[in-house]
């Protein structure tokens, strides 16, 4: 009887053992299959290219600071970039200078943001900046910089010693309505960047709704935001 109790005790601890080794096992896994899942999601919402949110990363990043408040985007502005002449720089140099481009950009954007600000590329050569809790002036100053220190920048091609220069960015900001919703802003901001194009390119437009106050269509300002 006593043989047959250490043997159930022996048979019973060796299965106890391998139902803790089996479990383990799992939660290894798990967390293996959640790590995976966190960067499978990581991708779904950043852009390959430039590290940025792309458009639907950028609309999380809202929601998430905002969540579903109807007054969110009180106090805020939205800035609509794109590049200048995009196309020639890519008939003329090729697709690979091209990137170079969009990610020198991406660069000078991610630089320029702070805090809460929100930066995405939107699509394409067009890159979007949500600034929470600043005014029109202060968006206004920050296009500028941007605008000026991108004009700055000098690409060089990948195995060459040649650089480009002069390649430009054109700005739409708009300032959220009362109760106006993300898209709407957006919407609005695209038309103040097409008015820049329309202006000559590398310059920012700002986009009016009636009631607010007024705003120069471009100005170099060095206020703070």
């Amino acid at each position: 009887m006593i043989r047959s109790l250490v043997t159930s005790t022996t048979t019973a601890r060796a299965a106890t053992e391998s139902l803790q080794a089996h479990f383990e096992a799992s939660q290894a896994e798990l967390h293996t299959l959640r790590d995976q899942l966190g960067t499978l999601k990581g991708e779904a919402l950043t852009d390959p290219l430039t590290d940025l949110h792309n458009r639907r990363g950028f609309e999380q990043a809202v929601t998430e600071l905002y969540g579903d408040r109807k007054d969110a985007l009180v106090g805020a502005a939205i800035l609509m970039a794109d590049i200048d002449h995009f196309k020639r720089v890519n008939d003329t140099c090729g697709h690979l200078f091209g990137d170079q481009v969009i990610r020198a950009c991406a660069q000078v954007l991610s630089g320029a943001v702070k805090g809460r600000d929100v930066v995405a590329r939107f699509g394409g050569e067009e890159f979007l900046i949500l600034l929470p809790d600043t005014p029109g002036h202060g968006a206004l100053a920050l296009a500028e910089q941007i605008r000026t220190a991108f004009s700055k920048v000098r690409i060089r091609r990948t195995g060459s010693k040649e650089s480009i220069d002069q390649i430009t960015i054109s700005i739409g900001v708009a300032v959220p309505a009362p109760a106006e919703s993300l898209e709407q802003a957006i919407e609005r901001a695209d038309q103040a960047l097409y008015q820049a194009k329309s202006d000559g390119r590398n310059c920012v437009r700002v986009a009016a709704f009636e009631g607010a106050p007024a705003l120069p269509s471009s100005q170099r300002a060095s206020g703070k935001r």
